[in-house]
């Protein structure tokens, strides 16, 4: 087993001793991440919660524009010290009027009086509590109140049980379909194991999560960004990595879990540790594979596309053969066009520094010429005169 470290903004601190009841989620903070787009942060103990709480009043503050502010009362502790009581007070600033050559707008929602959220709150020196981030069940933009409140309940349960009984429910919770409430049961497993390294099992269980069928697909793909943000090309190196990339590649998804997977396989921390053509094979497998739904294809297409912008080498045979294949013969118009359209993006001009783009074999683009003579579907085969004529 190799040894591992986390960023501690990362971690969930779960408690040391097995012999006592497992202390708050508090230590150096319990730090949430939610990769649709939505950060949170999280810390029990005495200077943060995380509650429910209802708008009670509403106001206006002069700041970036003009503060749309509000002051709230917990209706429910989630986390938190046993000093913080139902019915406390606290203020936030809510979205700001930003008024852009005379037309006024918001970003979210302006807070009412009566609407309902989960709040992560914290405490300054004066001992006053105040909002900062949120999850507004008037405002879905990245993800469901439901869910949402299924992860602040199971937060909720974690934090009342001692150790052992904390990780095992842990484990459980990977198995949820439910995105946060996976994520929140790997990060748990895993900041057992940073709080206290003789914790084997908790981090045995994670390295090996991509074998483990039982285990949901969104807990799979958090515990390989963790392992990916931290250990980069030995983390890709490792046996339990490939088994990981093995079943995204070969899954049939729902819609929106394939495009989450195609965005992770492509993602940022993903790029720095692969290279051709350990990205294109993953991706190529998805975007071939015609159970998958017309969109997790058409999106995958479109990242082989995109690495020519990600300054990835473009002239790989891999790449080329599968774009090739779903021009031939892919049902959708759709995911066909969007393989066209890869061509123009490889075509060129190059993008310093990489010397690659542009660059294809007199084999390759007499097949692209031989492709755009018989295409029937006229977009497809515009497209296909767009990248040749980039190509003369």
């Amino acid at each position: 087993m190799f040894t591992l470290r986390l960023l501690s903004c990362w971690v969930i601190v779960c408690g040391t001793a097995h012999s006592s009841p497992a202390p708050p989620f508090d230590g150096n903070g319990l730090w949430r991440y939610v990769s649709l787009g939505f950060s949170e942060v999280v810390d029990g103990g005495n200077k943060r919660a995380v509650v429910a709480a209802k708008v009670t009043n509403v106001g206006e503050r002069k700041g970036f524009g003009v503060l749309n502010t509000g002051v709230l009362k917990v209706t429910h502790v989630y986390s938190g010290p046993k000093t913080l009581d139902v019915g406390t007070l606290f203020v936030v600033d809510g979205a700001a009027k930003i008024d852009y050559a005379g037309d006024a707008s918001v970003a979210v929602p302006l807070l009412k009086v009566g609407e309902e959220g989960i709040w992560n709150i914290g405490r300054s020196k004066n001992g006053e509590w105040h909002g900062w981030m949120h999850i507004r069940k008037c405002h879905d933009s990245y993800l469901p109140w439901e869910d949402c409140l299924e992860w602040a309940e199971s937060l909720e349960k974690l934090e009342k049980l001692p150790m052992e009984k904390r990780l095992n429910l842990a484990k459980e919770l990977c198995a949820s379909d439910t995105r946060i409430v996976a994520q929140l049961g790997v990060e748990v497993r895993f900041g057992a194991f940073m709080d206290d390294p003789k914790e084997l099992g908790a981090c045995k269980f994670l390295e090996t999560i991509g074998k483990d069928k039982s285990v949901s697909l969104w807990a799979v793909v958090r515990a390989d960004l963790i392992f990916l943000d931290q250990f980069k090309r030995k983390w890709v190196e490792n046996d339990n990595r490939k088994a990981i990339v093995e079943r995204l590649a070969t899954e049939v998804f729902e819609e929106k879990a394939g495009i989450a997977v195609v965005k992770h396989l492509t993602s940022v921390y993903t790029i720095q540790s692969f290279l051709l053509p350990e990205l294109a094979d993953p991706i190529s497998r998805i975007a071939l594979n015609r159970k998958q739904p017309d969109a997790v294809r058409k999106r995958a297409v479109e990242m082989l596309g995109a690495s020519a912008e990600r300054k990835l080498q473009v002239g790989d045979a891999k790449v080329f053969e599968t774009l090739i294949t779903v021009l031939k013969s892919d049902p959708s118009e759709a995911v066909r066009s969007q393989a066209a359209l890869a061509f123009v993006y490889f075509a060129g001009p190059p993008i310093p520094p990489n010397p690659s783009q542009g660059k294809f074999t007199v084999e390759q683009i007499a097949v692209l010429r031989d492709l755009a003579a018989v295409e029937k579907n006229e977009n497809v085969k515009k497209t296909l005169g767009m990248a040749l004529e980039k190509l003369k």
